[in-house]
This record gives structure tokens, sequence and C-alpha cells, in this order.
């Protein structure tokens, strides 16, 4: 069995993506790759992605992307 060699996204959902996004980028100095305000801000991390979704706006049905959500 290979091992795990490394992690390609990580997945938060957010209850406050603008303060959410405002911490990583300008706080943790990540680069953002891309945003949809209300929906995601994407981050990456060298060669990872770090994707933040409010739950709220992507739990709901947008045509070609499945809802996806979390919460708790």
């Amino acid at each position: 069995m290979q091992a795990l060699g490394r992690v390609l996204e990580t997945v938060l959902y957010v209850d406050d993506l603008d303060a959410a996004s405002r911490f990583y980028g300008e706080v943790l100095g990540l680069e953002q790759d891309s945003a949809q305000a209300g929906l995601f801000s994407f981050f990456r991390i060298g060669e990872a992605m770090l994707l933040l979704f409010d739950p709220t706006t992507s739990g709901k049905d947008r045509g070609s992307i499945p809802p996806h959500g979390s919460h708790g």
C-alpha cells in the first residue's frame, strides 16, 4: 500500500466568508487564487489549495455544480 504523499485541497465551510477571507489573505498572507462574492474564496498554498465556502449559498442548486455544504 502506498502512503499518502500530500493533500491537494482542504475545504472549510465558514459562516462569515468575508472575515475568513481577510484572515487567510491578510493575517496569514495566503495568495488568493479566485473568489466569488458570497459563495467561495480559494487560496493557493504551494501546490495545494484552501477552499472556503459559504455553506448557505453553496448548498443551493446552481446548475452545473452540485449543491454541497456543511453545518456544525
